[in-house]
This record gives structure tokens, C-alpha cells and sequence, in this order.
């Protein structure tokens, strides 16, 4: 076929757009439809269902707002993300700001699915169980995103021990989990009601905490920064002014 002008040129590689963006959407639609409507159900979610699929679907971009709100906590050093899943917002939102990203999950799908899909040269995808060991080193961020819910409070308290271990001086814990109301998840362990709750967790470990919310007609998000010395957005932090 030849195209004699820039119009039509445009126009035929609009098709060729419009019929690759369907077909990605029908192929990604089948694959959560599979992976969740057939037992068991994953432990984490493959973003890419959310970005190709839901998200134009659904018109709700709450499940950006987790790598967008960790973002701005980001020193630009190194980067422990805790309980990485398909390690999306390692690859999107956190590796182009940082030096170098360590990316643990106890799930080997998980971890299988993130090298696959979201590997970079400064994201490390590691297997481990951080109840059962931790890594080592010092990190000037740590995230924890949908994944404190999964841990009981004891466990909480033994994690976040190990998180101050490893964070640097002027380094933030960032993360988020969800209020539930009245739903039930079949691998939480914690439940929170509200940003008090979370902000109570978090308080005894760190001098600097802020819990805020975000509420969608279908999702209660709650998000947390944490530090012994700056959190985005209070009086000390350098990225922003306030008059």
C-alpha cells in the first residue's frame, strides 16, 4: 500500500493504533478473567491489566496514586520496595528517580512476573520472606505499598524494627494500604478503619508521620509517609513553599 501524502499516512496508522489498542484491551480483560474468577486467586495484581484494561474501562486512576505519592518522597539514592509484586511502580514511577532499587517479594509468580514485565538495569527482583530474614545495607527510601494489611501486629512491629535498621538518616518510609468497608480479603490479616489507626502504627517508630486519604466510589485508600527527619510536605521538606 502506498501513501502519497502525510494524511494519509496518519490515517492509516490510526487504524493500525485503534485495532492494536483493542486487541491489547480484549487480551488483557481475558487474562484478569482468568486469573481472577478461576481459584486460587493471586496475591498480587499484574498492573499492566489495570493499565491496559480497567483504567479506560473504569476511568479511576486511584491505583496510580500509590507510585505517584511514594514518588515524591524520593531522594534519588537507593530504594528498598517491600513486597514488590509485578514490580510496576519499581519500573514506571521509581527507577528513572534512583540510583538503584532492591525489589523483594515472597512470591515467585510475583517476582517472575516483574522481571519479566517491568525490568530495568537499576531494579533488582529478589525472592525473600521478609518475616524470615531481611535485606542488608542502607536505603534512603523504603516503600511499602498494599502490604502492611498482609502482616498481623506483631509482625508489623518486627518489620517496621528492621525498616528503621536499614533506612538512612533523612531516608522515608512510604506506603499505602485500604480501608475495607465491610469487604473481605482473603490474605489480609490487618484490618484499618481509619488514617488514625494507621498513623497509630506507624507513630512509636518514627518522630515525623503523615497518614492521608483518598476516596473513590469503590476504593478507600489510606497513604503514609514516615521519617525521623522530613515527610513531603511538612515545614522542613524542600520541595515545596508555603506562604
Amino acid at each position: 500500500m502506498k501513501l502519497n501524502n502525510k494524511k494519509q499516512l496518519e490515517a492509516y496508522l490510526e487504524d493500525r493504533c485503534f485495532n492494536a489498542i483493542q486487541e491489547v484491551e480484549d487480551c488483557h480483560k481475558k487474562l484478569m478473567d482468568v486469573q481472577w474468577t478461576t481459584p486460587p486467586t493471586p496475591e498480587y495484581y499484574d498492573q499492566q491489566i489495570a493499565l491496559y484494561y480497567n483504567w479506560k474501562h473504569d476511568r479511576n486512576s486511584h491505583w496510580l496514586e500509590r507510585g505517584a505519592y511514594a514518588s515524591l518522597a524520593l531522594h534519588g539514592g537507593n530504594v528498598l520496595d517491600l513486597c514488590c509484586g509485578d514490580g510496576f511502580m519499581d519500573y514506571f514511577f521509581f527507577s528513572s528517580r534512583s540510583n538503584g532499587i532492591l525489589a523483594i517479594d515472597y512470591n515467585q509468580e510475583a517476582i517472575n512476573t516483574a522481571k519479566r514485565k517491568n525490568a530495568a538495569e537499576n531494579i533488582k527482583y529478589v525472592l525473600m520472606d521478609i518475616l524470615n530474614e531481611f535485606p542488608v545495607g542502607e536505603f534512603d527510601n523504603v516503600v511499602w505499598n498494599g502490604a502492611i494489611e498482609h502482616f498481623d501486629k506483631d509482625e508489623i512491629k518486627k518489620i517496621l524494627s528492621n525498616i528503621k535498621f536499614v533506612l538512612s538518616p533523612i531516608g522515608v518510609l512510604s506506603g499505602f494500604t485500604v480501608v475495607e468497608k465491610g469487604q473481605v480479603f482473603e490474605h489480609h490479616k490487618m484490618i484499618f478503619n481509619s488514617k488514625e489507626e494507621l498513623a497509630n502504627i506507624l507513630k512509636p517508630c518514627f518522630r515525623k508521620v503523615t497518614v492521608f486519604e483518598t476516596i473513590h466510589k469503590d476504593r478507600h485508600n489510606l497513604y503514609f509517609w514516615a521519617s525521623d527527619t522530613s515527610v513531603p510536605f511538612d515545614n522542613n521538606w524542600k520541595g515545596s513553599c508555603s506562604k
